[in-house]
Protein backbone atom coordinates (compact mmCIF):
# COMPACT_ATOMS: atom_id res chain seq x y z
CA UNK A 1 0.00 0.00 0.00
CA UNK A 2 2.87 2.38 0.78
CA UNK A 3 4.16 2.19 -2.80
CA UNK A 4 0.71 2.94 -4.19
CA UNK A 5 0.45 6.05 -2.02
CA UNK A 6 4.06 6.98 -2.83
CA UNK A 7 3.26 6.78 -6.57
CA UNK A 8 0.16 8.93 -6.15
CA UNK A 9 2.15 11.55 -4.22
CA UNK A 10 4.68 11.58 -7.07
CA UNK A 11 2.02 11.65 -9.79
CA UNK A 12 3.87 14.27 -11.85
CA UNK A 13 7.44 12.98 -11.44
CA UNK A 14 8.56 11.61 -14.81
CA UNK A 15 12.25 11.59 -13.91
CA UNK A 16 14.31 9.13 -11.95
CA UNK A 17 13.78 5.41 -11.51
CA UNK A 18 11.28 2.99 -9.92
CA UNK A 19 12.22 -0.53 -8.89
CA UNK A 20 10.27 -3.61 -9.93
CA UNK A 21 8.78 -4.09 -6.48
CA UNK A 22 7.65 -0.47 -6.26
CA UNK A 23 6.05 -0.74 -9.69
CA UNK A 24 4.28 -4.07 -9.18
CA UNK A 25 2.95 -3.11 -5.72
CA UNK A 26 1.47 0.00 -7.35
CA UNK A 27 -0.06 -2.09 -10.15
CA UNK A 28 -1.54 -4.59 -7.68
CA UNK A 29 -3.31 -1.95 -5.60
CA UNK A 30 -4.37 0.07 -8.66
CA UNK A 31 -6.04 -2.97 -10.21
CA UNK A 32 -7.70 -4.18 -6.99
CA UNK A 33 -9.07 -0.72 -6.18
CA UNK A 34 -10.15 -0.33 -9.80
CA UNK A 35 -12.09 -3.59 -9.70
CA UNK A 36 -13.76 -2.52 -6.47
CA UNK A 37 -14.65 0.89 -7.90
CA UNK A 38 -16.02 -0.70 -11.09
CA UNK A 39 -18.00 -3.22 -9.05
CA UNK A 40 -19.66 -0.37 -7.17
CA UNK A 41 -20.35 1.62 -10.33
CA UNK A 42 -19.00 1.63 -13.87
CA UNK A 43 -18.88 5.42 -13.78
CA UNK A 44 -16.88 5.32 -10.53
CA UNK A 45 -14.49 2.83 -12.10
CA UNK A 46 -14.08 5.04 -15.17
CA UNK A 47 -13.38 8.09 -13.02
CA UNK A 48 -10.90 6.09 -10.92
CA UNK A 49 -8.93 4.97 -13.98
CA UNK A 50 -8.97 8.49 -15.46
CA UNK A 51 -7.56 9.84 -12.18
CA UNK A 52 -4.80 7.19 -12.26
CA UNK A 53 -3.90 7.82 -15.90
CA UNK A 54 -1.14 10.40 -15.30
CA UNK A 55 0.29 8.71 -12.17
CA UNK A 56 0.33 5.47 -14.15
CA UNK A 57 2.24 7.08 -17.00
CA UNK A 58 4.70 8.54 -14.50
CA UNK A 59 5.43 5.23 -12.78
CA UNK A 60 5.75 3.33 -16.07
CA UNK A 61 8.13 6.04 -17.30
CA UNK A 62 10.27 5.68 -14.16
CA UNK A 63 10.18 1.87 -14.50
CA UNK A 64 11.41 2.14 -18.10
CA UNK A 65 14.15 4.48 -16.87
CA UNK A 66 15.16 1.86 -14.32
CA UNK A 67 15.82 -0.58 -17.16
CA UNK A 68 17.74 2.18 -18.99
CA UNK A 69 15.03 2.73 -21.60
CA UNK A 70 13.40 5.93 -22.78
CA UNK A 71 9.76 6.77 -22.08
CA UNK A 72 9.30 6.79 -25.86
CA UNK A 73 8.63 3.06 -25.49
CA UNK A 74 5.20 4.10 -24.18
CA UNK A 75 4.34 4.70 -27.84
CA UNK A 76 4.00 0.92 -28.13
CA UNK A 77 0.65 1.44 -26.40
CA UNK A 78 -0.60 4.08 -28.87
CA UNK A 79 -2.52 1.56 -31.01
CA UNK A 80 -4.30 0.39 -27.85
CA UNK A 81 -5.30 3.93 -26.94
CA UNK A 82 -6.61 4.55 -30.44
CA UNK A 83 -8.38 1.18 -30.36
CA UNK A 84 -10.07 1.99 -27.05
CA UNK A 85 -11.31 5.38 -28.21
CA UNK A 86 -12.63 4.08 -31.53
CA UNK A 87 -14.16 1.01 -29.90
CA UNK A 88 -16.01 3.08 -27.30
CA UNK A 89 -17.31 5.46 -29.96
CA UNK A 90 -18.56 2.53 -32.07
CA UNK A 91 -20.22 0.88 -29.08
CA UNK A 92 -21.94 4.12 -28.06
CA UNK A 93 -23.12 4.58 -31.66
CA UNK A 94 -24.48 1.01 -31.69
CA UNK A 95 -22.19 -0.06 -34.55
CA UNK A 96 -20.92 -3.29 -32.98
CA UNK A 97 -20.48 -4.98 -36.37
CA UNK A 98 -17.77 -2.45 -37.32
CA UNK A 99 -15.60 -3.88 -34.52
CA UNK A 100 -15.05 -6.95 -36.68
CA UNK A 101 -13.41 -5.07 -39.57
CA UNK A 102 -9.83 -5.85 -40.56
CA UNK A 103 -8.34 -2.48 -39.54
CA UNK A 104 -9.78 -2.85 -36.06
CA UNK A 105 -8.36 -6.36 -35.72
CA UNK A 106 -4.97 -5.05 -36.92
CA UNK A 107 -4.98 -2.36 -34.26
CA UNK A 108 -5.92 -4.98 -31.69
CA UNK A 109 -2.94 -7.12 -32.73
CA UNK A 110 -0.56 -4.15 -32.58
CA UNK A 111 -1.93 -3.23 -29.18
CA UNK A 112 -1.32 -6.75 -27.89
CA UNK A 113 2.24 -6.75 -29.20
CA UNK A 114 2.85 -3.34 -27.60
CA UNK A 115 1.47 -4.51 -24.28
CA UNK A 116 3.72 -7.59 -24.33
CA UNK A 117 6.79 -5.47 -25.13
CA UNK A 118 6.06 -3.09 -22.24
CA UNK A 119 5.31 -6.00 -19.91
CA UNK A 120 8.69 -7.57 -20.71
CA UNK A 121 10.45 -4.25 -20.12
CA UNK A 122 8.68 -3.84 -16.76
CA UNK A 123 9.65 -7.39 -15.73
CA UNK A 124 13.35 -6.86 -16.41
CA UNK A 125 15.70 -6.28 -13.50
CA UNK A 126 17.07 -2.85 -12.67
CA UNK A 127 20.25 -1.62 -14.26
CA UNK A 128 22.89 -2.09 -11.57
CA UNK A 129 24.46 1.06 -10.20
CA UNK A 130 23.64 4.44 -11.67
CA UNK A 131 22.40 5.06 -15.20
CA UNK A 132 21.58 8.27 -17.09
CA UNK A 133 18.22 8.48 -15.27
CA UNK A 134 19.58 8.33 -11.73
CA UNK A 135 20.76 5.96 -9.02
CA UNK A 136 19.47 2.44 -8.50
CA UNK A 137 16.26 2.52 -6.41
CA UNK A 138 16.67 -1.01 -5.01
CA UNK A 139 16.47 -1.00 -1.26
CA UNK A 140 14.84 2.43 -1.15
CA UNK A 141 12.64 2.82 1.90
CA UNK A 142 9.94 5.42 2.33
Amino acid sequence: MKWFIFALKNWNDFSGRTSRSQFWWYVLFAVVFGWLASFISQILGLIYYLVLFVPGLAIVTRRLHDTDRSALHLLWMLPGVILGIIGNILIIAGKYNLLLLGWYKSLLTLSGIGAIVLLVFCLLDSQPDENKYGSNPKGLEI
